[in-house]
């Protein structure tokens, strides 16, 4: 298969339980408090579980085993929010005397991401050893990543560390099979010879090769109630990413490792293959947490929970039938999903399914990020998600060196496709070289570095908020504009209803069928289900009464529609529509002189007027040909000052020029015209901001301005008119939220 690093041989290697007597030796795990950057990525309530695992371990073999977690020990969330970022644990002094309470013979802390050794500055590592080795000087410290997988990994080289410190051990990567051997040498003689530097990673072949013969995580160490009460606190405070309901939350793994060689993974750092456990251990272990703690959710950290299909399934159908929600953060394989296991899934209760596309170019799939996914997975999950009603969320990952930008474009229209299409939530993050990483290889030695410093800089808090590489196409710069176009195209895509065409001349009515409209309503995704519909008289449909009337009992609503305002002079009419409970009517202005005469003017904003005393908003939406005489400009100014008109939604038909060929746009002359007295809002369709000057395309909608409004293929209006991309286009860095090329 492709992209895969490591075989099912490679499991030879790893180490199965230690049998080793730890028998009255006291072990207390400390979990650091740590400093939390309010861009944070990863979940810092969850820190601790590789601590628990190895715990678990260590209590097995006999150990009377102590954890004291600067989160879960406090009698409350012990949160101290700062202007750049925040405090998250009780302080150093009140934690070393809680460690130093259970009387330990060896203490173990806890390296992690957010309690990095890489940054130790930017840690509370070295104050919380310094307080313990001036208070137990002759208890022997343990500096151990218990590292699990599912989260970021940074490597770092020991022994600076543990010079810093002050400490003689250092244990890297996973050390549930190391550490008790470690833990019964110090207790029998805490005097070493020399520094014990271990690594639990492919080379050394110590790590856990069977998670079935390892012991489940010791949550009984900890006040599991007080526990549950941070853990709500924690997400009312939004240390939970996407999780604030307040629920009874464990997070847990299923497996470690994976066997692909995506360029940006640390997995790399260790090069641990995959690894879980079986279907009827990990059924026991739910099982168990379900009725001891009544957990209500489980979060699974596995950085690829599905690659064993069948264990996939049977755990998926399990959950489904204990009914035991589950979500698994970091996301799935797509190209292992079915739709039998993401019904599943959502009968167990979860929230959304996740997968990651990274990009959605094969040929930087294949070349560059060697994920070995081909991105019609992606197109069929979301699918699947939108037939069953189940939310998707898909991350892609802009700004790989050799990337260009008609490239990362080409990922950003995927993404709003998937939104436009399936309702699918996109994530899009920068490619972030952590050391250890191919990528950082590559951005080294290539010095794609956007900074020189940039190398040595801690990119912990990068992944969304900022890029540190140079493309030959892209900077940093570049790359936040594309984003941004991408953002900005997503905000107006969601205030946008779903246009449903109600027009079809090829029939004798010169309308779709009630039939043909009612499926194309029922196919729409929850996000984009509400609907508007457009056509030349849509208020003339034979059977309008019908289709508001089928929408009752479907998840799609029609929330606006739009009429040449004929129909408004009669009052049924009127009384219709505020019975149907219409929000939003678009008035289209036709090209015809009668069609904008005064006196039906006057008429239909009596109309448009009755109908704003009952809540509906009216818009006008006129073609940019109605500037080519003074008399029709002077009627679209008349209605712009109507004080019964929200907004003025103007579709420019053909941009007057090339983009990029230096000549003024006329359109943008008869905008601002218009603009300087009109007293409603001003939203331009089809107007590509780079044939204009001065352009702003994510400013505000304000009285007395206008603004460019996205058009994603066939969202936003638009898409009503035919529209000729051209190649300057594709490596546009707007390309995404341009409104003049959908």
């Amino acid at each position: 298969m492709k992209g895969l690093r490591h075989t099912s041989d490679d499991r030879q290697r790893g180490c199965s339980l230690p049998n080793i007597d730890l028998a009255g030796v006291r072990v207390t795990f400390v979990e650091p408090p740590f400093r939390l950057p309010h861009d944070f990525i990863d979940y810092p309530t969850f820190m601790n579980l590789g601590l628990l695992f190895n715990a678990a371990v260590a209590e097995q073999l006999g150990a009377e085993v102590s954890v004291v977690d600067a989160v879960f020990s406090a009698p409350s969330l012990p949160l101290i929010r700062g202007e750049t970022e925040d405090i998250l644990g009780l302080d150093v002094t009140t934690l070393a005397a809680m460690v130093l309470a259970s009387s330990p013979d060896v203490i173990v802390l806890h390296a992690s991401f957010f309690a990095n050794p890489r940054y130790l500055e930017k840690s509370f590592l070295p104050a919380l050893s310094k307080t313990l080795a001036e208070q137990a000087p002759n208890t022997p410290r343990i500096l151990a990543d218990m590292f699990l997988g599912g989260l970021n990994y940074f490597d770092y080289e020991p022994e600076p560390v543990a010079k810093e410190l002050g400490i003689q051990v250092v244990l890297q990567g996973e050390t549930d099979a190391m550490l008790p051997a470690v833990i019964q040498g110090l207790s029998r003689d805490s005097e070493l010879s020399q520094p014990i530097y271990q690594r639990g990673d492919r080379a050394s072949g110590q790590f856990p090769l069977h998670p079935d013969e390892f012991p489940d995580p010791a949550f009984h160490l900890l006040p599991m109630e007080r526990y549950f009460d941070i853990m709500d606190e924690a997400q009312r405070n939004n240390l939970i990413p996407e999780y604030h309901a307040g629920e009874r939350i464990l997070p847990f793994m299923s497996s470690r490792g994976c066997p692909y060689a995506c360029i940006f993974c640390t997995q790399q750092v260790l090069d641990l293959s995959w690894r879980g456990y079986s279907a009827e251990r990990l059924a026991n272990i739910m099982g168990s947490l379900q009725s001891r703690y009544q957990v209500d959710r489980i979060l699974f950290l596995d950085d690829l929970m599905n690659l064993d299909g069948e264990r996939f399934r049977s755990f998926t159908r399990h959950m489904a039938d204990i009914q035991l929600a589950w979500d698994a953060v970091n996301g799935f394989r797509a190209d292992r999903l079915n739709p039998e296991v993401v019904s599943n899934m959502k009968q167990a209760g979860n929230r959304k399914v996740t997968v990651s596309a990274e990009s959605a170019d094969q040929g930087v799939l294949d070349r560059i990020v060697r994920k070995g996914l081909n991105i019609e997975d992606i197109d069929r999950t979301a699918k699947t998600a939108h037939e069953l009603d189940y939310p998707c969320q898909v991350h892609y990952v802009i700004g790989f060196p050799g990337e260009t930008r008609a490239n990362i474009n080409t990922t950003l229209l995927h993404a709003a496709r998937m939104r436009r299409d399936h309702g699918a939530i996109a994530l899009v993050q920068y490619a972030t070289p952590v050391r250890g990483t191919r990528l950082f290889r590559v951005v080294d030695s290539e010095d794609r570095w956007a900074d020189p410093d940039d190398r040595e800089r801690d990119v912990s808090s990068l992944f969304y908020r900022d890029s540190v590489i140079c493309g030959d196409e892209f900077d940093p710069l570049v790359l936040k504009t594309m984003r941004g176009s991408f953002e900005q195209a997503m905000r107006d895509l969601d205030a946008m209803p779903t246009i449903i065409q109600v027009d079809d001349p090829n029939t004798d009515t010169g309308m779709r069928s009630l039939t043909e409209l009612v499926d194309e309503l029922n196919q729409l995704s929850r996000p984009r289900s509400r609907a508007f519909l457009y056509g030349k008289n849509v208020l003339d449909h034979p059977e309008l009464p019908e289709l508001f009337e089928a929408m009752h009992s479907s998840t799609a609503q029609i929330v606006g529609l739009s009429t040449d305002g004929t129909q408004l002079l009669r009052k049924a009419v009127l009384e219709f529509l505020v019975q149907m409970k219409l929000q939003w009517l678009v008035l289209e202005l036709g090209p015809e002189p009668d069609c904008l005469s005064d006196e039906r003017r006057t008429s239909i904003s009596r109309a448009i007027k009755w109908l704003g005393r009952s809540g509906i908003r009216t818009s006008v939406m006129a073609s940019s040909e109605l500037f080519q005489s003074e008399e029709q400009r002077q009627t679209l100014q008349a209605w712009a000052q109507d004080p019964s008109i929200q907004t003025l939604e103007v579709v420019v038909d053909t941009p007057e020029h090339a983009p990029l060929d230096g000549n003024s746009n006329p359109v943008v002359g008869h905008l601002d015209e218009l603009a300087k007295t009109s007293s409603c809002a001003i939203r331009v369709h089809g107007l590509p901001p780079c044939t204009t000057e001065d352009w702003q395309p994510f400013s505000s909608t304000d009285k007395g301005t206008w603004r460019t409004v996205a058009a994603v293929d066939k969202t936003g209006f638009a898409h009503i008119r035919a529209r000729q991309r051209i190649e300057a286009c594709t490596a546009c860095p707007i390309r995404v939220g341009c409104a003049g090329i959908p």
